[in-house]
């Protein structure tokens, strides 16, 4: 194989339209937990060739080969311990229906940042490119596709850049795209059981456990993932047995606890690598980033205003601060017909940090959302669950443009309560630990709060996106 151009991008990469293929929209997106049927063959290395080292309905590049030594299911996966400029191994042709959506997705495991790795469709005119942006864990990288013209395609795993260790591929799947995506998750979430709060606090694996049941396409998470100050033995010893199980699906933001410790070193190191500058976390300096998922445009920032480098205005959630600014362009540029954000401070609330000043931080970011036609705010921070109805930015009821605020602050660390009331709040509760599912349509989305075992306060309902 000749050696191919280093791809760059920060969770996927944009393929130049061109005139014999139709525009392609490349984005992270979640498992494919209720896709269609897989149309690659052999996708986990399961059936040998003529070889032991052979993979059926594969032909490998050099030194790649069916490998036992690290799997992300089954018993097998692709290996690569290629290093020089570029090489790959190609799957047999697959057929396409022409003028369809498709989802490609895949796990790639590489043992450092140098050299690289991705799944692409051979060099097809706009095809879909998933490039590897972690090391030390399994990644999960899927985009969309559409197939415009095309009647076959044939995938690649490509490793390039002269990677100085091995690189394994797994569990390579297209299939036709499903337009609904179910999201969960919740903030406020694991502690340390041997540390107060007493039981029957530190509830992470029960909440877990809910997410492990309802097998959701994406995990989102609002922050405070891990107390008291999100250390890295922290998430390890607490976090990861329990909501690390789902990992490869989690898509975070930041809590205040997570700047317990100077520049959320832990959080960032246990999301995105330790050291590495960006991931699943988004850059490390900056903490914020966005994502497609389905028909929807979903968008993560950092409420943690005064604690995020890079500001050029005070706290970086003013307006004309690099975050303000960021989000400013990402929502001029993915203007869709159902938009959510979520990070860890909520604007409106009745629990008890209802009177924190930092609280207005995020009002201008907030009023951002409003003015590009949002539909869904979620936020952690205080320990309860709080159902606001469509506000604008200043706390009116807004049934044709306001915002829905949900807090979902019962991951597991602990409850409390609410010191005040207000009219705008459709339902609450604050004696239950749970997690929030949503169900993502075209055009519209579903909510369900899921207690955990042994409860039974609930609440659900469906809207129409503005």
């Amino acid at each position: 194989m000749g050696a191919r151009r280093r791809r760059t991008g920060r969770f996927a990469l944009v393929a130049a339209l061109v005139a014999s293929a139709a525009m392609i929209l490349i984005v992270w997106s979640p498992p494919p937990a209720r896709a269609a049927t897989n149309s690659v063959a052999n996708p986990s290395f399961e059936t040998a060739g003529t070889s032991s080292a052979d993979a059926v309905n594969w032909t490998e590049g050099t030194n790649h080969a069916r490998a036992n030594d690290k799997v992300h299911t089954g018993s097998w996966a692709l290996k690569s311990s290629y290093t020089g400029a570029g090489t790959s191994t190609h799957s047999d042709p697959i057929t396409v229906t022409p003028n369809t959506l498709y989802t490609l997705s895949g796990y790639i495991w590489a043992t450092n940042t140098t050299g690289n790795a991705y799944i692409d469709m051979s060099d097809l005119a706009g095809e879909l490119t998933l490039a590897s942006r972690q090391s030390g864990t399994w990644e999960f990288l899927s985009g969309t596709w559409n197939s415009g013209s095309n009647t076959s395609i044939t995938l690649r795993l490509v490793t390039d850049g002269s990677p100085t260790a091995a690189i394994w591929f797994d569990d390579i799947t297209l299939s036709v795209a499903s337009s609904d995506v179910v999201v969960a998750g919740a903030g406020d979430i694991s502690c340390d059981p041997n540390n107060p709060p007493p039981p029957p606090n530190c509830q992470q694996m029960q909440t877990s456990d809910l997410l492990i049941g309802m097998n959701p396409d994406v995990v989102i998470t609002f922050g405070d993932n891990q107390y008291e100050n999100g250390q890295l033995v922290n998430f390890q010893s607490y976090y990861d047995p329990a909501w690390g199980r789902l990992k490869a699906r989690i898509r975070p933001a930041a809590g205040n606890h997570e700047f317990n410790t100077t520049g959320a070193t832990g959080y960032y190191d246990y999301f995105d690598g330790v050291g590495n500058a960006t991931g699943p976390a988004g850059d490390r300096t900056k903490g914020y980033y966005s994502y497609d998922a389905g028909a929807w445009h979903i968008v993560v920032l950092n409420s943690n205003c005064n604690k995020i480098t890079n500001t050029t205005n005070g706290a970086d959630c003013a307006v004309g601060s690099t975050q303000y600014k960021w989000l400013q362009n990402d929502l001029a540029t993915h203007p869709t017909a159902c938009t959510m954000a979520y990070w860890h401070h909520p604007l409106f609330t009745t629990g008890s940090h209802y009177q924190d000043a930092d609280l207005q931080y995020v009002k201008p970011l907030f009023q951002l959302l409003y003015d590009n036609n949002a539909d869904l705010v979620l936020n952690g921070h205080d320990h309860n669950y709080q159902r606001w109805a469509p506000q604008d930015p200043n706390g009116n009821l807004d049934s044709t443009r306001g915002i829905r605020e949900i807090i979902v602050g019962t991951g597991g660390r602990d409850l409390d309560g609410f010191p005040i009331s207000s009219t705008h709040v459709e339902a609450r509760d604050r004696n239950t630990f749970g997690v929030i599912k949503l169900t993502l349509h075209a055009s519209s989305y579903d909510w369900q709060f899921v207690p955990e075992a042994g409860q039974t306060w609930t609440d659900s309902g469906s809207t129409n996106c503005h």
